[in-house]
């Protein structure tokens, strides 16, 4: 219930809905506050305008991401894979669950880390609980695509966590008693900033393995100053995550001397 009502709020408050309750208001005050009401129609029409082009998310994503640094993979003891979302085939009837699949940015999350397991021989853990859905949990989901689709086996599963925090106490829990404390930590570049601190806050050492497509493109282009639809989204994700490490920083627990 509470994850439901975080989820709702999180999507309710975040642009581009976020900016459709200025202009929410700005009706509302149209005729008490006309002047008040037209500048809150600026700033929605201007930042909406601002967040859909190339220059501005791509700029707000530098923020939150953090580059990988192969040359140290060598040294890692295990690869972690954090679950992000997973698909499902329902019965005529929508009352049962028939298929689960790994979402978008999960299966691209497995194949970065498949190949780096192929590539260096480490064990890996997937991380990933379940949905309010009667189906498996993400990590089972996550464990089966990568015996099936790439032909890696996966020796631990996390499959309770519902956040990214919960992603990484609980795979604490799992490794660390086995002296497994320096992991490759693969997950979507735009989410890296934000799990790579939970995880080192979990005892972790964290060696960054960012999965693109979505991330900072280099260089600079007159058309970054059109808006389109997909950095409108980029713009999503990367409040997501300034929202994310705000939400994370106030609920640390305050070190008592």
């Amino acid at each position: 219930m509470i994850y439901a009502l975080g989820h709702f709020l999180k999507n309710a408050l975040l642009p581009p809905v976020g900016l459709g309750w200025l202009l929410v208001i700005a009706i509302w005050q149209f005729k008490r506050r006309p002047r008040f009401a037209r500048a809150l129609v600026g700033i929605a029409l201007v930042s909406g305008f601002c967040l859909a082009t190339p220059l501005m998310s791509e700029a707000m994503l530098r923020q939150v991401t953090l580059r990988g640094d192969p040359s140290a993979y060598s040294s890692a003891q295990a690869i972690v894979i954090l679950g992000a979302e997973s698909s499902y085939v329902w019965d005529a009837g929508q009352q049962s669950v028939l298929e689960a699949n790994p979402g978008r940015f999960t299966m691209l999350r497995l194949h970065f880390g498949a190949r780096l397991a192929k590539n260096t021989g480490l064990p890996i853990l997937v991380s990933g609980g379940k949905s309010a859905l009667a189906a498996p949990s993400l990590a089972e989901i996550m464990r089966q695509a990568m015996q099936d689709d790439f032909g890696v086996s996966v020796r631990w599963m996390e499959d309770r966590s519902g956040s990214t925090a919960e992603n990484a106490a609980l795979s604490a829990g799992i490794l660390l008693p086995q002296k497994v404390r320096r992991i490759i930590l693969v997950t979507s570049g735009f989410h890296m900033r934000r799990a790579a601190a939970l995880f080192m806050q979990a005892g972790f050492i964290v060696l960054p393995a960012p999965v693109p497509p979505i991330g900072p493109r280099p260089g600079f282009e007159w058309k970054e100053l059109l808006p389109d639809s997909q950095s409108l989204l980029t713009s999503y994700y990367a409040f997501h995550e300034f929202g994310g490490l705000v939400y994370d920083a106030l609920a640390r627990p305050v070190a008592t001397p």
